[in-house]
């Protein structure tokens, strides 16, 4: 469950110029000691391509350098978003860590406090509280190490408990709910099916098409057409999975009337074709 010196090493220098792709797995957990005999600082100047959470579990860590530098010790959650970049250092420091892609309904539970660089921090002053979030993590690397045919299913669930009790501790959490977003996610769901737009979004906010995006990130943390197609992708992965319908059927069933321009997004999304995620499922 231990990094390794060589997996931090290789993740100094990222040269590319955009986020890293860490991991090909949408979910990846792990637990990295940074100690005094083998110390190495970390830098992803682009960050990475999915969510990053960690939790210190011991010692102390250098988060940023500069203005914007802070210091992290045990119970101190951090959250790293997609392309935010990723500059620490520790000696004596443990951290418990977690790459995923967040559900559809998991943005309100991402919503945390800013405190440089776009690192978003939440704090436990309570040992207790901060012994149970370790002991939900360490379920979550148990599980995920364990590498049973649902584990999957499972991590998820367990980082989705994770994520909640966490919530707890964000005193702003309860002022992000709108329930024209509410209103909105139900739209597009109902209306996978449909070519929807911006404008047709925006009406059901009673927002103007010009300022509806910008809004809309704001309270979710993505863009809309980008959280519609991954509202599309999901439902386009549960019709795969559970019926038996032609791909250009689900292609349709999901607003892409090119069969062929749903594939393209679907393995952009998922790093695998439709026909290939299928035939994993033994279908």
């Amino acid at each position: 469950m231990t990094n390794t010196n060589k997996a931090i090493k290789m993740d100094y220098n990222a040269k590319t110029g955009k986020p890293v792709k860490l991991f090909p797995q949408s979910l990846v957990a792990g637990e990295t000691i940074f100690s005094k005999q083998h110390y190495y600082p970390l830098l992803r100047p682009n960050g990475v391509d999915r969510w990053i959470i960690n939790l210190t579990v011991a010692g102390r860590g250098r988060i940023n350098r500069g203005k914007d530098e802070f210091m992290v010790e045990r119970g101190e959650l951090l959250l790293f978003p997609p392309g935010v970049p990723h500059d620490y250092e520790g000696r004596d420091w443990i951290h418990l860590w977690c790459y995923f892609d967040p559900e559809l309904d998991w943005r309100r539970l991402l919503q945390w406090p800013e405190v440089g660089l776009g690192v978003k921090r939440l704090i436990s002053n309570n040992e207790t509280f901060t012994l149970k979030l370790e002991n939900i993590f360490r379920d979550l690397l148990r599980l995920y190490y364990e590498q049973n045919r649902n584990a999957p299913d499972f991590c998820t669930n367990k980082l989705e408990e994770l994520l909640l009790w966490i919530d707890t501790l964000n005193i702003n959490s309860s002022l992000s709910f709108d329930q024209r977003i509410a209103d909105c996610r139900s739209f597009m769901y109902r209306n996978l099916h449909c070519q929807l737009s911006i404008k047709d979004l925006a009406a059901q906010c009673n927002i103007s098409p010009s300022r509806f995006a910008h809004w809309f990130k704001e309270k979710e943390g993505i863009a809309p057409i980008k959280y519609l197609e991954n509202m599309r992708i999901e439902k386009a992965k549960e019709l795969l999975s559970f019926t038996g319908l032609q791909i250009s059927e689900i292609a349709e069933a999901t607003g892409y009337q090119d069969p062929q321009y749903f594939s393209r997004v679907f393995t952009r999304n998922q790093s695998i074709t439709p026909r290939h995620f299928r035939n994993k499922l033994g279908h």
